[in-house]
C-alpha cells in the first residue's frame, strides 16, 4: 500500500549565507517572463534572494502582461490531526539499532511478513485533544475487533496531537512486543516506551516509531531461531544484570477496535 508522504521533499530554497557580497554571489529565482501585447514590452521577470518565493514582474509599456514570481511558502502538514479514537496495527516491523544487532535480526525476521505478523498495535484515545492519551501492546482479533491480548494490556500515558502527527507526551511504563518464531510466539515487556507516529490518508495511515527499555528479566525468555532454541539474553549479549535498549519502525494501518472493553 503506498504511503506517499514518506517520498522525500524536493528543497523550497535557503538563506545564501553573504548574499550580496562581492565574494558570494545571490542565488536568484526567476518566474516566468510576462507576455508583450502588440504594442507593449515584455513584463519583467519576478525575482527571489530567498526561500519565500519571488515578487511579480513588472507590466510592459503599453499593456503587457505581469511575469509571475516562483511560489513560495511553507510546506503543509501530510495530514489534518487525529481527533478521535483510533488502532494503528504494524504491518511487520524492523528492528534497528540502539537494538543488539544479533537480537535485531532474529526479532526482524519474524516480523518481516507485513501480511501476517502484527507485533504491536498503537492505540489513541484522542476525541478531547487536551485529555489524549496512547498505548502501544499487541492485539489480536476478537468477535471482528482487535482487543489487547489478555494479558498482555499495556499502561496509558499521555498523548501530544499534531497536523499530522502524534506522539507520547511522557513514556508509557509498560507494554509487550508480540513475535512469532518457529514454535510459538515470545511476548517480550518492554518499559519506558515512546511513541512518535507520522500519519496520512486523514489518519487511516502512520509511520511509527518506538524506542523502549527491556528489562533484564526478560533475557531467560526463550525463542527457536534456525532450528536452535536460544534465550533473548544470549542474543542481547552483555550482562544478564543489564537492561537494555530496543527500537522498532514499521508502517502501520487503522483497525477496528474495541474500545468499549478499555
Amino acid at each position: 500500500m503506498p504511503f506517499g508522504f514518506f517520498a522525500p521533499l524536493a528543497a523550497v530554497g535557503a538563506l545564501a549565507s553573504g548574499c550580496g557580497e562581492e565574494t558570494v554571489p545571490c542565488k536568484v529565482a526567476t518566474g516566468p517572463a510576462g507576455t508583450a501585447q502588440t504594442t507593449g514590452a515584455t513584463g519583467a521577470s519576478g525575482t527571489s534572494t530567498t526561500g519565500s518565493g519571488g515578487a511579480q514582474g513588472g507590466a510592459g509599456a503599453g499593456g503587457g502582461e505581469q511575469g509571475g514570481g516562483n511560489a513560495g511558502g511553507n510546506v503543509a502538514p501530510a495530514d489534518n490531526a487525529c481527533i478521535g479514537d483510533f488502532a494503528f496495527r504494524a504491518a511487520g516491523a524492523s528492528f534497528a539499532p540502539p537494538t543488539p544487532k544479533a537480537l535485531a535480526l532474529a526479532l526482524t525476521q519474524f516480523s518481516f511478513d507485513s501480511a501476517t505478523e502484527h507485533p504491536i498495535t498503537i492505540v489513541l484515545r484522542s476525541t478531547d485533544p487536551a485529555k489524549a492519551t496512547v498505548a502501544a501492546s499487541p492485539t489480536s482479533l476478537v468477535d471482528f475487533q482487535e482487543e489487547f491480548v489478555p494479558g498482555l494490556e499495556p499502561e496509558f500515558t499521555a498523548a501530544t496531537i499534531m497536523a499530522g502527527r502524534f506522539i507520547s507526551a511522557a513514556p508509557q511504563n509498560m507494554g509487550y512486543v508480540r513475535v512469532t518464531h518457529e514454535t510459538g510466539n515470545l511476548d517480550l515487556r518492554v518499559g519506558n516506551v515512546t511513541i512518535d507516529a507520522a500519519t496520512a490518508s486523514d489518519c487511516g495511515q502512520a509511520m511509527v516509531s518506538i524506542v523502549a527499555i527491556v528489562p533484564a528479566a526478560e533475557r531467560t525468555k526463550t525463542l527457536v531461531v534456525s532450528g536452535k532454541t536460544t534465550t533473548v539474553g544470549a542474543l542481547a549479549g552483555g550482562s544478564a544484570a543489564n537492561d537494555f535498549d530496543v527500537a522498532m519502525l514499521f508502517l502501520a494501518e487503522t483497525v477496528s477496535f474495541n474500545f468499549s472493553n478499555l
